[in-house]
Formats: C-alpha cells, sequence, structure tokens
C-alpha cells in the first residue's frame, strides 16, 4: 500500500514536471529578437538509489546586446527536490562588461 502511493506520487510529479516544463519551453521556441530579454525554461529531472526520483525547475534569463558577447545579463532560479527529501535551489547572476566596464561579475547563491 505504502509503496503503490509512493509510485502514484512520483507518477504525478513527473506528469507535472513534463506539462509545466512544455508550456514554459512554448515561448521560448519562438525565434527570438537579437537584442533584449529572453527567457529559457529547463526541466530538471534524475533518478538516483540514494535520494530517489529528483525533480525540479530551473528558468534562464537571458539580457542580449549588440555590444556584448555572448549577452550581457543573465540570471536564472533554480527549485530542485528529491522523493527522499533533498533539495537545493539556486539563485545566480551573471554580468558581463558589468557596467559598460571591462570587468565581469558572477554572483550564486544557494540553499542545500
Amino acid at each position: 500500500m505504502e509503496g503503490e502511493k509512493r509510485m502514484k506520487k512520483m507518477r504525478n510529479l513527473r506528469i507535472i514536471t513534463v506539462l509545466l516544463s512544455l508550456a514554459l519551453a512554448a515561448p521560448a521556441m519562438a525565434e527570438a529578437d537579437p537584442t533584449g530579454w529572453a527567457i529559457q525554461p529547463l526541466p530538471l529531472v534524475s533518478a538516483s538509489s540514494d535520494d530517489g526520483f529528483g525533480y525540479g525547475l530551473r528558468v534562464y534569463g537571458t539580457y542580449k546586446d549588440a555590444k556584448a558577447e555572448p549577452y550581457k545579463y543573465q540570471i536564472y532560479g533554480q527549485y530542485y527536490a528529491t522523493t527522499r527529501g533533498y533539495e537545493f535551489h539556486e539563485l545566480s547572476i551573471d554580468a558581463v562588461d558589468f557596467l559598460d566596464s571591462s570587468f565581469r561579475i558572477i554572483t550564486r547563491i544557494g540553499v542545500e
């Protein structure tokens, strides 16, 4: 009985992850403007004998500018959890040519 509930819960989580990633990926599949902001979702799915089934979502926001290569700013946020209780959440900011200088600033903060 307990095993059936766990399997049903895992199946529901997989379905939710797939549907959410498809819904978020549809706008990103359209041809993007070469400058400005673009959103790119990335579904996170894994399996491990130690942590169980892992699921989550990472969403990138990228600002492209003609002067900066490959982009001017990129920000991403991540939610990741497993069926056995492991979680890792992260926020990252990457600024190429920060304030139109030759400096690149990368900042990441995460909670495990």
